[in-house]
């Protein structure tokens, strides 16, 4: 009788002692390390004390890791300022606090002028200089930056329009999309790979956005006579960071892929799903400790 009692308690302890040390083990896992860096933000512009708050908010969002992995940052506010903690003293953590942090974190999504829907408006593009085309108060066609890694098949594509910039920057004319489709009609984006194994971003679509898009692709679907297909350029902080082919409609479900590297695809699912910044900011002081 004695030893079934022991029996029971072992039962009940085993269970307990493994629970325990799990949550020494995730402790110890997650404990910050000390702070080696505060990044030091201002508004670009005049801004409140409310949007401070957001900003922190939303920074720390960005700032969320897997289970198990030790946190990156921790923003706040003082005074009209937001600061950035960072933790550890590795320079690439501060790095990535960096970029994640100042990312203004705004999406768009245009199809790029071709020579088959848009002659006129790329003729009158490529004579007269602007960065945006309006009718009244709407815009039309924008030039838009181009990041090195999407250039290839984009700049050297006869029938779109692309112009180098007096800095040896490469841009391409967009036509401003009337389904107005941005971030904020995005449910959740995640980090994927895609059929040639890259990485890529897999996104769902809210119920507006699933109808938009679906509405934007479908009118932009590869034509039939002349088998031309669309780009649709994803804009992130106002440059074309890919322009993929619209090969058919696309609605509450689809793969942002380019040139990814893994860790721009970490950061990016990271600033989408934590939304964008409500004013701009910039880096105007690094603290040590």
């Amino acid at each position: 009788m004695r030893r079934y009692r022991w029996v029971i308690v072992l039962l009940i302890a085993l269970p307990l002692l493994v629970a325990s040390s799990l949550a020494g083990l995730y402790f110890f896992a997650t404990r910050p390390d000390p702070v080696g860096r505060t990044l030091v933000y201002e508004f670009v512009e005049t801004a409140d004390a409310q949007a401070a708050e957001q900003t922190a908010a939303i920074v720390n969002r960005r700032f969320v890791v897997p289970p198990f992995s030790k946190p990156l940052a921790l923003a706040r506010v003082e005074g009209p300022r937001v600061l950035v903690d960072v933790y550890g003293n590795d320079p690439t953590r501060w790095e990535r606090a960096k970029r994640l942090t100042g990312s203004l974190g705004t999406l768009e999504l245009h199809v790029v002028a071709n020579r088959l829907d848009h002659a006129q408006l790329i003729a009158f593009a490529e004579a007269h200089d602007f960065v945006e085309l309006r009718d009244g108060e709407f815009p039309v066609a924008r030039w838009v930056p181009v990041t090195e890694s999407a250039q290839a098949g984009l700049v050297d594509d006869l029938q779109l329009a692309a112009r180098k910039t007096t800095a040896g920057e490469w841009e391409s004319l967009v036509a401003i999309s009337p389904f107005n489709i941005t971030g904020a009609l995005f449910a959740n984006v995640r980090p994927a790979f895609d059929r040639q194994q890259r990485p890529c971003l897999e996104f769902t679509m809210n119920a507006t956005g699933t109808k938009l898009l679906a509405g934007m692709t479908t009118v932009n679907s590869p034509d039939p006579a002349t088998g031309l297909q669309r780009r649709l350029a994803f804009v992130f902080d106002g440059k074309i960071v890919t322009a993929p082919a619209i090969a058919s409609t696309i609605d509450e479900r689809g793969e942002i892929i380019g040139d990814f590297s893994q860790g721009y695809v970490d950061d990016l699912v990271g600033i989408l799903n934590a939304g964008s910044l409500p004013a701009a900011i910039r880096l105007v002081e690094e603290r040590a400790p």
